[in-house]
């Protein structure tokens, strides 16, 4: 009896050490885990009774994850349900329906998901010395194929002020990009703008230029943009009219568990301008927080902010709005 207890120890204790990945580095430590994700030159690591770590890749001596990662390798089309295992150089795949792959780390990263996205919307009623209703909705959607990547983005806000309409902005775009190595791509896309009440009221934007994206540390994903545009626009008290300009887009994600909450900060704008007429140009901002809820339900608070650098008489260059959402993402 006491020798069956021993062996039913001893198969626990296997196959508990079976149950988790290894991590082996240079300078000699073993650390169990599991694998969270690769960018190419760093992986991050879960360790047990730690949590996640940065690790370089040319600090490891071997690895094995358990846990099935779904990654990408050069060009590739993503390989599901994938145990890594390797050392400071060459990596082994092995993945679901018998595929299997060798290739450096510099080629493999964490697959992105083929689709993802987040609908807000707010409503704001105000009653008394005023009376106004402001409505808006927020979509933004990324759909990938391959090294193919579209995204979708959209925007109403439109306010009521005693039967009178008082703002009626709009904001649709699309975005393709085309995905290289090393988080670089280049892109090309097209913009629609409305706002009545700013001397810019109109704008139609077709652009293209070059981007990356960059994980300077876990949870934070970091993405800058650049190139030409042709702009069709329409300037109040100016008229129609169309030039070449420039365009800067950015976008900052933080995912941290501050507080022991899955919370994800955010900032992200836009600079375009005319190369012949530099007055006219428009900087939008927007910095906020995403709550998570219930299943996939959001909170969202956020500050709005644009900037217009045409200056009329009577009409406000600048605007700043506070929003309060609830959304579902995915």
């Amino acid at each position: 009896m006491r020798g069956t207890w021993i062996v039913t120890i001893c198969l626990a204790l296997l196959s508990a050490a079976a149950g988790a990945g290894e991590l082996h580095l240079r300078n000699g430590a073993r650390i169990p885990g599991e694998l969270r994700s690769v960018d190419g030159r760093n992986i991050v690591w879960r360790a047990e009774l730690i949590g996640d770590i940065k690790v370089e890749t040319k600090s490891i001596a071997s690895v094995d994850s358990i846990t099935a990662a779904r990654l990408q390798v050069g060009a590739s089309d993503a390989l599901e349900d994938c145990h890594l295992s390797g050392d400071a150089k060459n990596v082994a795949l092995r993945c679901t329906a018998g595929t299997t792959a060798t290739a450096q780390w510099r080629d493999i990263e964490t697959a992105e998901a083929e689709s993802s996205g987040k609908v807000t919307a707010s409503l704001t009623r105000e009653r008394g010395n005023s009376f106004s209703d402001d409505y808006e909705v927020d979509a933004r959607a990324t759909l990938r194929r391959g090294q193919r990547r579209h995204e979708f983005e959209g925007s109403l806000d439109y306010e009521e002020k005693r039967d009178y309409t008082a703002e009626d902005e709009a904001e649709l775009s699309y975005q393709l990009d085309f995905l290289h190595r090393d988080g670089w791509y280049h892109y090309t896309k097209l913009d629609f703008r409305r706002d009545r009440l700013e001397a810019l009221q109109e704008s139609l934007i077709a652009g293209v230029g070059i981007g990356r994206t960059i994980h300077p540390w876990h949870g934070v994903n970091l993405r800058l943009q650049g190139g030409p545009d042709v702009v069709r626009f329409d300037l109040k008290e100016y008229g129609r009219g169309s030039d070449k300009g420039g365009n800067l887009q950015w976008r900052m994600d933080w995912k941290t568990e501050l507080l022991r909450l899955d919370l994800t900060l955010f900032h992200e704008g836009e600079f375009g301008w005319l190369f012949d007429d530099t007055d006219v140009n428009n900087l939008d901002t927007s910095t906020g927080v995403s709550i998570p809820l219930i299943e996939r339900l959001v909170a969202e608070i956020r500050l709005d902010y644009d900037r217009t650098g045409l200056q009329l008489p009577g009409i406000d260059n600048t605007n700043e709005e506070w929003v309060f959402a609830l959304g579902y993402a995915w």
